[in-house]
């Protein structure tokens, strides 16, 4: 599994450093909306706290899976882990837990089809192998 590409310290300091110099600008414009006098540099503080969140990125966010797409009726799933790597999963939705009630490709891309369920078809198989190789390679998945 790749590493997740998470913005380094030397990054996080620069856009901090920007938000303070945004938040230090003092001067006064006119709001559009509320036709009321505003101080600019709270929505320039607004902007740049907006960026930072953004670069952080989901991953500092939450920890659970998340639904990246679907594919030939697979679900393919990415979380981040405590390591910042991202893990990649993939699934055919069922009604019972991952484990016990989903067919799925284990770490290797092998096939995991629990106890009375039916296997997917070759193609369908080899379309989630597809998806969960795009998902391991790259941040971007398109």
């Amino acid at each position: 599994m790749g590493s997740m590409d998470s913005p380094s310290l030397e990054s996080m300091a620069f856009v901090m450093t920007g938000i303070k110099l945004c938040c230090d600008v003092a001067h006064v414009a006119f709001h559009p909306f509320t036709h009321v006098n505003v101080d600019a540099s709270v929505f320039c503080c607004m902007k740049c706290l907006l960026l930072l969140v953004s670069l952080m990125g989901t991953s500092a966010l939450a920890q659970n899976f998340q639904t990246i797409d679907r594919v030939d009726g697979w679900l393919i799933e990415r979380k981040v882990d405590r390591e910042q790597n991202h893990v990649c999963r993939a699934s055919l939705p069922g009604g019972g837990s991952w484990f016990s009630a989903r067919v799925r490709l284990d770490l290797n891309d092998a096939l995991v089809v629990p106890k009375g369920l039916t296997t997917p078809n070759t193609a369908s198989v080899d379309s989630a192998r597809k998806a969960l190789h795009l998902c391991r390679s790259s941040l971007l998945y398109f």
